[in-house]
Order: C-alpha cells, then structure tokens, then sequence
C-alpha cells in the first residue's frame, strides 16, 4: 500500500468519526410501552408511576399463585409480554417529554430501604381478588421476599432497575443525555448511583470497576467544567447530588485519638469518589492519590470550634457563599453528618446575614431536628438572640442540660457554653457552676451529670475555686454510692474527682478521716486527686494520729505505697505526733481481725524500717514481751527493734535479759551477753541455769564457759544444773564438781543427787555414797534412792550391783543399819530376778553372820519369802 493509499483511508476514518453520531443521540426509542402505560402518562394519570413500578419488577421476577385446581402454584405478573431479556422499555420511557415520564424514570433510579418498597401492599391488593387460608398467604409472603432480593443494589438498598446486563446499557445511554440536556435531576440519580455501587455480595452490577471509575471522573468532569466557569449550576448541581447521599453509604470507623487517648466515631466514604471532590477537594488531611482513590493523610480531631475551623477544604468555596439558601436545604434535607457539617461550617463563618434573617419557626424547627448538627446550629441561633445573662437566657441554658434528655443537645450546650461563656462576668459564671452543682440532686440522670462534668471541666473550669466546698463533694459521693447502677457510677465519680482538687482546707475545716472514703474509692483518678490534696494541703488539713493509722492500716499495695511516700515527706512534722501514733500501730500490729498483710505492712515497713529510731517511745516491756509472741515474725521484728535502740544493760528485768537471750535472733543473743556480763553480780544462780537450758548452742555454750570461768560456784547452781533434763548439762555439773570438790559439801551433794528423778545423775550420787561416811541417819534418808536404783531394768543394771555392794559395806558397819539394810533386801527381793535373789540372799547370811542377833529375825523372815 502506498503511502497516497494510506492517507485516502486515515482522511476517510477521520470523515467517518466526524459524522458518526451514537444512538443515543438519535433520540429514537426502542421497544413499545404498554399502551396502558403511556395512556396514563399522557392522562396524567397518579397510578401511571405505580404502573412503571410495576413493569420493571415485572421484566426482574413473577409472583407465585396457588392454583386449587392443580394444587400447585402459577406464575403471576403484571406483564407478560415484557419478561424477556430486553430493557429497551426504559430508554422509550425516558424520551417521552411528558412531565409525569420523567417523575417515572426517577422513581424506577431511586434508591429504596427495605421499608419504602411498595411489592407488599402490591402483593395484598392481588391476593384480595383471591380466597385463601393464612397459611397460603404466608406461603405467599415468603415467594415476596425471595422476590425482593432480586432487586437489591447492596445489603441496605433495592434499585426496581438494577444495574445489570439487561438494563446498563439504557443506564448508561440516559446518563449520557441527561449530561448533554443538562437533565439535572437524573444526572444526580445516576452520578449518586455509580458513586455509591458497592460492588458487595448483594450487588446485581455487571460493570467492571474500570468502568465505574470512568463515569465517576465523567460526572466530577461535568461538575469541574461548571465550576470553572463559575457557573451558578455548579451549586445546583452539587446539591442535587449531595442529597441523595445516605449515612449507611459510609462506613463508620472508631479509632482511638492520639492526644486524649479517647475513641472517635467518623465517616469513612474514601470510596465515594465524586463526593470527595466536592467536599474535600482543597483538604489537607483527606486527598486523592493519582487522580483514582482518596487516602487519609491524618486522622480528624476532636474540634476545638463548634463547626470547625475556617479553612475551606470543598471545591470552588466561592460559589457555595452565594447560595446559602442551598447550603440550608444541605443542612435541613441531608442525613448524613459530613454534608451536615459542610453546610453548617459554610453557614456559620460565611453566613451571618441569612442566618440572622431565619424565622424564629424556623430556628425552632431545626432545635426540634433529630440531628446534632441542625440541631447545633438552631441552639445557637436561638441562644444568641436572646439577651445575654437574663434570667430566660440562663432558663433555656438550663432547660437543655436538664429536661432535654437528648445527648446530641447535651453535647451541643457544652460547644455553645465553651464559644461564649467566657464573655460572661465571673459573679454569673459562678452563679450558674453553683445552680449546675446543686440542680442534681433534684435529677440524677446520668446524661445530665456527664454533660454537667463536661462543662465544669471544660467552659467553667477556671472558676471551681470559687464554687466548691466539701460538702458539696461529699454530697456527690453519696450520689455515688447511692447509684445501684453500676455503670452510671462511674458519672458521679467523675464529678467528684474533678472537684476535689479544688477544695480548700484555709477556707474550711477538712478532717483527715473525712478523705479516707476518697482514698479508698474504686475509681483510680478521684484517689490520686485526693491523694494530691493530701501532698499539697497537709498543713491546712485536720490531720491527728488515728488517720494516720488508719491511712497505713491496709492491705492495698498502691496504697501502702503511697502511705509510706507521704509519711517520708512529712517526717518532720510527723514527730510531735509520734508517740500516740506510734502506741496505735503497735495494737493494730498485734490485733488478730487485722488482716496478715496488712499487719505485715505496719510491722515490717512503718515501724520496722521508717519510724524505727522513733521506737524509743514504746514501752521497752511491750517490746520484750513480744520475743515470746507465737509468730517467729514478731519475735524477729522485737529482736530488731531491740539491737536498733541505743539501751543500757540496767534498762531490763533479769527476766527479759533471758528473753532476750533466747531469742531467735543470733545478733540479739550475743547483744545480750553484754548485758548480762554488767548485771551478772545481780542474777541469782537459778537464772544462770535457765540461761543454759536452751535450744540455741551459742547462748547455751556462753552461759556454761561463763559459769565455769567467772562464776563463784556454790551448792545451789549446781544443783540446779544437776536438776535440768540434759545430759550436757548435768555433765558439765559433774564437772564443776570434780573441779570444785575441795569447796564442796560431798555429803550433803550426794544427798541432793540422790533425790534426782534421772539415771545419769542417780548413777553419780552412787558413785559420791561410796565415798561418804555413812550413819543411821542418811541411810534412812536415803532408802527411797536405794529402792529406786534396785527397782532399775536394762540400764539400771550395773547401778544395782552396786547398790547391792554399797549396802552391804552400809549394813556392816552397825547392827541398826544392818537391821535397816536387811529389811530393804527382804523388800526388794519379791520383785527380783532369780540372779538378783540369790545376791540378796547371800547379802543377808553375810550380815546374820556377822550380826547372830539378826539370825532369829532372819530364820523367820526366810520362812515368808
């Protein structure tokens, strides 16, 4: 092909573009209406909508009719002839110039709730030409719910033209022409339509997402061409548009702000393309990224300004402050909040003049508004025309923080007490913290004390000083405790936590006793305000020595914490009141309905660590008794009470010397043989041997070296160390004893010995009666220490040969003790062994032989045994 061949066909293309004209454009209509159809419309007929209605739904789905003759069911529809797939009706419908077409064409675009669907009441007038039972009827109405979901846009919207195969093409052809006819009314159906599709699991669009998009930047084209040319349609356009928009085409997100730690609730119609143009076209925090989708740059704050700042972030700002009346209609007639605010924002900062100029019925009616931005607006407006700091100024103020019962009002009153309360004198702001504070106990709903805490701790903030006493506050708390509900509580609590800082103890008598039920509250922030009172006050407060008990007297953590971080601050000033202080915690230490941690908490870290060099002032017999105390803590807590006191050895009782000296602590124990060394003329010899009788080796080793090298040992210490039950220590006895032997009574030792109820010493005395004198005396002295020896098994044994052996030698020495001697044998021989019998026997013909005097004596005391 030559190059002149190639030019002929491109001027050829070029000439048939140019002449080429889409079909849509040829305004020819495609399939027929039904004839009844267009004879109404034509007519003007009020049924000719319900007609168009009832033809889409038609050309989508039948109903069901039970056929009593068949026992089945048959199809039912309004029009048979238009079941097939062809919607080329609605392209006719829309080229009919009759105005009663167009209201049809917009009734088949609109977008219906599940509740603003007619099929139902369709539905009843067809079954009343029929005769059936109920239960066929409710047959029925579940056919007509299956039905419905053929007809949905998305989970919340029905479309009697749904976007798909059969109908797009004619959508989209009236999309065209009514942007080329400046149709205004239908472009903002259709324009709202493609913005908002959804695309979800209950979406019956057929177009891709490609396509969507294409008409979303044809439609903002349409709007930007009109704006650029500073069209007043520009406006017209957009509000149409904006009003078809509803609140459940945004998604709601909660997201935590980052400067209150507080959640917020906001729309999130980053899908609305077309919308985001309009409204947030010059915006910082909201921007769309390579002219597709819009993306938050930051997340939006709480405003400081009740209809936001004066930034203008909508596409051409100027046009919108010629139309006010525009952005009233936004404001009155939209239901979603973003548009709400667009409009109010506009109509606040731009709008002085038409706002002033709205009716008082006006104003009243957008009080009356379900909505917190009309609502907002009208409370303003209201407010701001009556005459500041009148008496039915104050009264309206009044009236919608205690009887209006409506969050959003409560939270408009607070933005409208923060914009001009500060124009107020302080006498009136005063006033009305004192009315807010005192109304309540009158009411005490819940939104009423949230919104009353709102502003105390918002617009009046600067004024509590002023406003408050401690009666009001523990008013509140009793509200509080009063409350049965346990989630309002926590609204009775928040007033009293932001009125306690402000309490002034200068002005008025606050107790210590009287913040304990703030201390102890369940609510974290009222303690550590009181708390704070506490730290910052201290000197004005009314604090004595049982709140101070009480204050340390818990089991809490955080508390015993923040007890003993005060008590450290205040230690200074702490000590005047340190002896009665001091005498309380040592009972509630002691006191068994004291929970155990909590006497741990007092014992260990009050007394025993930060009042420890004030223990001085405790009775030094309460501290000593406590060493015997059953709780091995208490007595280690005593003993270090104890080693920390600077006392000399003359401040105990030989009693608590010993004490001391038994006490589990090693520590306490060597302090005390200091002081036993420097009152050891002043201790009697019993108490050296209660000293050694004890469990602890090193006390029982000192008090035994003690005896032994610095003692002046005489008959009673060492009878009294013969007298304890351990071996040990009777030993170290018999040691002192052949040390001292030349100092010592032997005779009257032995005696004593003799009269001890233990083996180890009776086997000693033996040993010591060997070596006596013996007379008539002692051996009747000692006849019950003979029998006990001879009356011995097993151990005894050796002790009884010489028994046996020493009362012979005894016996020998004089007729009476041989006398005295036989009848203890003959005694004793009924209970001994064969063995044993035989030595008696043998001891008794030795002592007859010796003494013939006995033998008579003896012949008949043999004739018994």
């Amino acid at each position: 092909m030559t190059q002149d061949h190639a030019d002929h066909y491109i001027e050829e293309a070029k000439t048939e573009k140019n002449h080429f004209i889409p079909w849509w454009k040829e305004n020819k209509a495609k399939r027929a209406l039904p004839a009844q159809i267009v004879k109404k419309i034509k007519q003007y007929h009020p049924d000719a909508i319900t007609d168009c209605l009832q033809l889409a739904y038609a050309s989508i789905t039948t109903y069901e009719i039970f056929n009593e003759q068949t026992n089945s069911y048959d199809p039912y529809t309004f029009y048979s002839d238009y079941t097939k797939e062809d919607g080329s009706w609605l392209w006719t419908l829309y080229l009919m110039e009759d105005p009663l077409a167009k209201q049809a064409i917009l009734a088949l675009l609109k977008s219906y709730s599940h509740d603003e669907l007619p099929i139902n009441d369709w539905f009843q007038e067809i079954m009343a030409t029929y005769e059936y039972s109920d239960q066929v009827r409710r047959r029925y109405v579940s056919l007509t719910k299956s039905h419905i979901d053929k007809l949905r846009k998305d989970s919340q919207s029905y479309l009697f033209i749904p976007f798909s195969q059969k109908f797009f093409r004619y959508i989209k052809a009236i999309y065209k022409r009514s942007e080329l006819i400046k149709d205004r009314a239908v472009w903002a159906q259709l324009t709202y339509h493609f913005d908002s599709e959804k695309n979800d699991e209950y979406s019956s669009s057929t177009y891709s997402h490609q396509t969507k998009h294409y008409l979303q930047r044809r439609s903002w084209r349409t709007l930007r061409q009109l704006g650029k040319s500073a069209s007043p349609e520009y406006v017209e356009y957009a509000t149409d548009l904006l009003l078809h928009y509803r609140s459940n085409d945004f998604r709601w997100v909660y997201d935590r702000d980052p400067d209150t730690n507080e959640y917020m609730r906001y729309c999130a119609g980053l899908h609305l393309w077309v919308l985001n143009h309009i409204l947030y076209h010059h915006s910082e925090h909201i921007t769309y990224k390579l002219g597709q989708t819009w993306k938050r740059i930051q997340k939006p704050r709480p405003f400081t300004a009740p209809f936001g700042d004066f930034t203008q972030e909508e596409a051409f700002p100027s046009l919108w402050k010629k139309r006010p009346d525009l952005l009233f209609r936004l404001l009155t007639e939209s239901d979603v909040s973003v548009i709400q605010e667009f409009a109010a924002k506009n109509l606040w900062h731009h709008q002085q003049v038409f706002l002033k100029d709205l009716s008082d019925e006006t104003i009243t009616q957008l009080v009356q508004s379900n909505d917190k931005i009309p609502n907002r607006l009208g409370l303003f407006l209201q407010l701001d025309r009556l005459e500041q700091e009148s008496a039915i100024y104050f009264n309206q103020i009044e009236h919608y923080i205690f009887l209006s019962g409506n969050p959003d009002q409560h939270r408009n009153i607070y933005l409208y007490l923060q914009l001009r309360s500060n124009q107020w004198s302080t006498i009136t702001r005063t006033q009305f913290a004192q009315k807010l504070l005192h109304r309540p106990f009158e009411n005490t709903n819940r939104d009423v004390v949230e919104i009353i805490h709102q502003i105390l701790a918002g617009p009046l903030f600067e004024i509590l000083p002023l406003s408050v006493d401690f009666d009001l506050v523990t008013k509140w708390f009793s509200l509080y405790q009063a409350c049965s509900r346990h989630w309002d509580k926590r609204y009775f609590l928040d007033i009293v936590t932001l009125l306690i800082p402000h309490l002034n103890p200068q002005r008025e008598h606050i107790a210590g006793d009287q913040l304990l039920p703030f201390l102890r509250a369940e609510n974290d922030p009222l303690r550590y305000a009181t708390r704070q009172l506490l730290q910052t006050q201290f000197a004005a407060l009314q604090l004595d020595e049982r709140f101070l008990a009480d204050l340390v007297t818990t089991s809490d953590i955080e508390e015993q914490t923040f007890a003993i971080q005060f008590l450290q601050d205040k230690i200074l000033w702490l000590i005047p009141l340190a002896e009665h202080l001091l005498s309380l915690l040592w009972v509630r230490m002691l006191r068994s309905d004291i929970e155990k941690s909590t006497r741990q908490f007092i014992r260990d870290q009050i007394l025993g660590d930060l009042l420890i060099h004030e223990l001085n002032r405790i009775p030094l017999c309460k501290i000593v008794t406590l060493l015997e105390s059953d709780d091995v803590e208490n007595q280690t807590f005593a003993g270090k009470v104890l080693l920390q006191l600077e006392l000399d050895a003359t401040s105990f009782t030989p009693d608590e010397l010993l004490r001391i000296a038994h006490n589990p602590i090693m520590a306490l124990r060597q302090q005390s043989y200091h002081w036993i060394q420097k009152r050891s003329q002043d201790l009697e010899d019993s108490w050296w041997v209660n000293l050694a009788e004890t469990d602890w080796d090193d006390t029982h080793d000192w008090a035994l070296s003690y005896i032994e090298q610095y003692q002046h040992i005489s008959n009673n210490i060492l009878y009294g160390l013969l007298d304890t039950s351990r071996q040990d220590i009777q030993s170290f006895a018999f040691r002192l004893i052949e040390q001292h032997r030349d100092q010592l009574d032997m005779e009257q030792l032995m005696l004593r010995t003799s009269e001890s109820p233990y083996l180890h010493v009776q086997a000693y005395a033996l040993q010591l009666a060997v070596q006596i004198t013996w007379n008539e005396a002692k051996l009747n002295r000692c006849l019950h220490f003979f029998r006990t020896l001879l009356l011995k098994v097993n151990q005894g044994r050796k002790a009884k040969q010489k028994t046996y052996q020493l009362l012979l030698q005894i016996g020998k020495q004089s007729e009476e003790m041989a006398q005295t001697v036989c009848h203890l044998l003959m005694e004793m021989s009924h209970s001994n062994s064969q063995h044993e019998f035989e030595t008696v026997l043998h001891s008794l013909i030795q002592l007859s032989v010796q003494f013939p005097e006995l033998a008579d004596q003896f012949s008949l005391d043999m004739e018994d045994m």
